[in-house]
């Protein structure tokens, strides 16, 4: 059995080094590490720019379903039914959205994390929070705009959708868009950028579709990640108050 004041003695030393910025022990032998051959880095895997096989046939689903979906309640039974994207299967709810039916302003937030699951509405947290300063500052509140989600589950992770599942379930965002009819729609966050605009935009700022103004702007999460890019947000936030007041 080890001596007791040894051991007190030995942790107190264990403890000082890991205090000084210890984080890995060693063996007995010394290592040369600069002989020592690196590992090559592992690739990190890329996703398809491109809808795989099973999600353009999934996307003919959404599509028929969306289609079929008269207002926002059979919308919601629609997406609540698809079964073909796999971001379903590991989520705990489904995220469809929040506000007035009729708003004149829709904001399509990233995909959903762990406050969204557990609140069971976007735009819950921290991020949630600070949207809602955001919306404050130029004379809005949350109950006024539509909230949408770009996919209604949370990826795995928390990771971003991939190109392929934006793609497969952008029909179901499209027709909320439709049933709602806004004026302005924004989409805040690089997901909800291409779910809305499609995979291929890249760029923040004022573009059109379907006869809407979109503006594309960074998302609360973004801006909590990157408090850096708070001037280029209140930048995107002014240019959206000046079209609100048209």
């Amino acid at each position: 059995m080890p001596d007791p004041d040894e051991y007190r003695a030995a942790l107190a030393q264990l403890a000082w080094q890991v205090e000084l910025g210890a984080d890995e022990a060693i063996g007995e032998d010394p290592v040369d590490r600069y002989a020592a051959v690196p590992e090559a880095p592992k690739a990190a895997p890329q996703m398809s720019a491109a809808p795989s096989r099973s999600e353009e046939g999934a996307m003919g689903v959404a599509q028929a379903a969306a289609r079929a979906a008269g207002d926002l309640a059979g919308l919601e039974a629609a997406i609540a039914a698809f079964e073909g994207c796999e971001l379903k299967r590991g989520a705990r709810a489904t995220i469809f959205g929040q506000g007035p039916a009729d708003a004149r302003l829709v904001i399509v937030t990233d995909a959903p994390g762990r406050a969204e699951e557990q609140a069971r509405h976007p735009a819950a947290g921290r991020a949630g929070a600070l949207l809602d300063r955001m919306l404050a500052a130029i004379g809005l509140a949350r109950k006024e705009v539509r909230l949408v989600p770009v996919v209604p589950w949370r990826p795995p992770l928390d990771r971003d959708p991939s190109p392929g599942e934006l793609e497969s379930l952008r029909p179901f965002l499209s027709r909320h868009l439709a049933l709602v009819a806004p004026d302005i729609v924004v989409a805040m966050g690089h997901a909800a950028r291409q779910g809305v605009l499609g995979t291929d935009a890249d760029k923040d700022g004022w573009s059109g579709m379907d006869g809407r103004d979109v503006l594309s702007m960074p998302s609360p999460a973004a801006l909590l990640r990157d408090p850096l890019r708070k001037r280029e947000a209140w930048a995107a936030l002014l240019a959206l108050q000046d079209r609100l007041r048209r």
